[in-house]
């Protein structure tokens, strides 16, 4: 786990779980998602930053994790700095595949009807460019 890139509450998690696990070295991810009422595949896709959480999920796992007030909130802010970080990717990318989709849908039409496709490339978020 990649400390510098994972977000707070994810690796306030897995110290969590490590933390126990010292404890108890027969202590496992299963039981660590049963305590917090996650299904064990959920929880490791989670901790391995592979899968969001609904937002009643991580109240639940604040609920069950007792944490400070102080940690409470760098938690809560971490989900939700997390979740608009992914969702703005998520636009993103549906914005670059939007402008791909309506270059290519301008360049067909030029083509149609100007035959001139190859000496006007489009590129996606720029638009028509002349050929060099």
């Amino acid at each position: 786990m990649n400390d510098s890139n994972t977000p707070y509450h994810i690796r306030l998690l897995a110290t969590e779980l490590k933390t126990r696990q010292a404890r108890n070295p027969r202590y496992s991810l299963r039981a660590f998602s049963k305590y917090l009422n996650l299904d064990p595949s959920s929880l490791s896709r989670l901790l391995s930053n592979k899968q969001e959480l609904s937002l009643a999920a991580y109240a639940t796992i604040l609920q069950k994790l007792e944490l400070s007030e102080e940690e409470s909130g760098r938690f809560i802010t971490s989900v939700a700095e997390d979740k608009m970080h992914k969702a703005a990717q998520m636009l993103a990318n549906l914005l670059v595949k939007s402008q791909i989709r309506c270059a290519d849908a301008i360049k067909a039409h030029v083509t149609n009807q100007f035959g001139a496709s190859a000496s006007y490339p489009i590129n996606p978020g720029v638009g028509l460019a002349p050929a060099h």
